[in-house]
């Protein structure tokens, strides 16, 4: 695998998306500003700027595929980091489920379209065991009826602990916390 070339008089960063790519993308990081450029594969020669080669790669939203996508838009896509939203965007949260409902919460990301498909899972926490999510939804349920009378959390206390992501396709992630709370119904 090639490793990024640095092409100190512009502030490029160049590498290939694959090593038989017809066309290698470089960061500009000139100053504040951030820019994809399409350079063409026809190697420079040693004695040959960057800035010669360095062609921006221009595309419709519409007619956008990954070799074509805008600059602004693919690195957009390629930087853009999950911000869960769900439960005013709180790092943990605290979620009351009355006896008897399997259905949680859905976890919900505020800059979803920004990244594509995300994806939800749950990563950790004491109960995790005890819960599903759908993946491609973010709806977090339990995997079996909650009972206040039996809890069957790891305290035995009603208060189930888990820990769910939501990750781009870039891998970038965010996490939130819940404390799932079962209530009881009158009986």
């Amino acid at each position: 695998m090639a490793y990024p070339k640095y092409a100190s008089s512009y502030s490029l960063l160049r590498y290939p998306l694959r090593p038989d790519a017809l066309r290698q993308y470089a960061l500009n990081t000139a100053g504040s500003l951030l820019m994809l450029l399409a350079i063409s594969c026809g190697a420079p020669s040693t004695d040959q700027s960057v800035a010669d080669t360095a062609t921006p790669e221009t595309a419709t939203p519409e007619t956008a595929t990954p070799e074509t996508a805008t600059p602004s838009e693919s690195a957009s896509k390629a930087t853009a980091t999950p911000v869960i939203a769900s439960h005013d965007g709180k790092d943990d949260a605290l979620v009351e489920v009355e006896e008897g409902n399997t259905v949680v919460t859905t976890i919900e990301v505020e800059n979803a379209a920004d990244m594509g498909d995300i994806t939800y899972a749950i990563k950790d926490g004491d109960d995790k065991d005890k819960f599903v999510i759908d993946e491609k939804t973010g709806v977090l349920s339990f995997k079996d009826t909650p009972d206040w009378e039996t809890p069957s959390d790891a305290d035995q206390n009603n208060n189930y602990f888990v820990f769910v992501q939501a990750i781009a396709p870039n891998s970038a992630r965010d996490g939130q916390f819940l404390v799932v709370k079962v209530t009881d119904l009158p009986d």
